[in-house]
């Protein structure tokens, strides 16, 4: 990325940017390793990197062995320079079970507890908030997870209803002074799904995964070009009503041949309008024989005309677990290091349009 001269401050601020992202990505390096990462000279490395360690973002590692020259300085990313905190619930037998953990900025859990709830409300999380902040300085972001949606810093779609309005996205960040989120579940655990299968790479097709909680309809995840697609005021996976006439509330998780009819039916419809290449189908009251009876009932529906390779999961926890914690990690680099995109619009709006960034 280029910037002309009349933009030196922003500049300044990207070429931060990028040696932060290169070091964290790299965990440690020398400057020399630094300055061939990011394409800037050694000055411009050197400059950044006092920056860094006198804010306490970096520090020296030791030093790299000598090949008959003068031993080079080792740089490390501090994880501890922020803390993210991660708030998740889980249904388990008509209870709330809410688990919380603390990351560092390389995604090393901290702190961690969990509490169980009859019954969720704004103020349920209070205690375990209280304790997190005070076992662990610099938490700079709160997500929570949970099945619902948000505009802004009101929830505004939740099955605990409860949690409905702005008491508890505001209430977070007026009483702890930094940002709160809010994750979707299942979008949470597909995201983590696609993690655990491509790491940070990319996938060429679409990833999606069903949750089937029993006690509440279906929902979807969906992940697009490595991201959670969420449509339109956030309904994409609002599935509860698919198959037109399945009542999911009267099915009988019990009944092995409606269990495979429904869910094969709706894996059509998801084939058929989202087109995955992998869907994971998350149920405690799945059986290794379901998988095969779902897909034969899809392709049946489909005419053949397509095949998805559909994975049976009896729990979604490990993958929300690491979903939501990636999406937090996420969230906070980029509140942290900073975006391609607003730097652009940034200098879009100080040139006045007559200067441009080239990408």
């Amino acid at each position: 990325m280029k910037l002309q001269k009349a933009n030196a401050p922003l500049l300044r601020k990207v070429n931060q940017s990028r040696i932060r992202q290169a070091l964290w990505k790299l965990r440690e390096a020398t400057k020399y390793q630094l300055a061939q990462e990011t394409g800037l000279s050694q000055m411009t490395v050197n400059n950044v990197l006092a920056g860094l360690q006198e804010n306490g973002e970096a520090e020296e590692e030791g030093r790299m062995p000598s090949e008959g020259g003068r031993p080079s300085t080792l740089y490390r990313y501090r994880g501890s320079y922020g803390h993210a905190l991660a708030l998740y619930s889980f249904q388990d037998r008509g209870r709330s079970l809410v688990r919380l953990h603390v990351i560092d900025l390389l995604g090393n859990c901290v702190y961690q507890d969990n509490a169980w709830f009859n019954l969720l409300q704004p103020d349920s999380f209070g205690k375990m908030l209280e304790k997190a902040f005070q076992a662990v300085a610099g938490i700079r972001l709160i997500g929570f997870g949970l099945p619902g949606e948000a505009v802004g810093e009101e929830i505004t779609l939740c099955d605990h209803k409860t949690l409905l309005g702005t008491e508890l996205l505001q209430g977070c960040r007026k009483k702890y002074g930094v940002p709160a989120v809010f994750y979707n579940d299942i979008n949470a655990t597909v995201y983590g799904y696609y993690r655990r299968l491509f790491g940070e790479g990319n996938c060429s097709y679409p990833v999606s995964g069903i949750y089937f909680p029993r006690n509440f309809p279906p929902g979807m995840g969906l992940i697009v070009n490595g991201s959670p697609y969420l449509g339109h005021c956030s309904f994409a996976g609002e599935i509860g009503s698919l198959p037109f006439g399945t009542d999911w509330f009267a099915l009988d998780y019990e009944d092995r041949d409606q269990v495979r009819s429904a869910i094969g039916d709706l894996l059509a419809i998801v084939c058929s309008v989202a087109a995955p290449g992998r869907c994971a189908l998350y149920g405690d009251f799945f059986i290794p024989e379901d998988r095969e009876s779902i897909l034969e009932r899809a392709r049946t529906r489909l005419g053949g005309g397509y095949e998805v390779f559909a994975e049976i999961l009896s729990s979604p926890e490990k993958d929300y677990e690491l979903g939501i914690e990636e999406l937090l990690l996420r969230t906070l680099r980029r509140q942290l290091f900073g975006d391609p995109t607003d730097w652009a619009q940034e200098a879009a709006g100080k040139a006045g349009n007559k200067e441009k960034i080239r990408c």
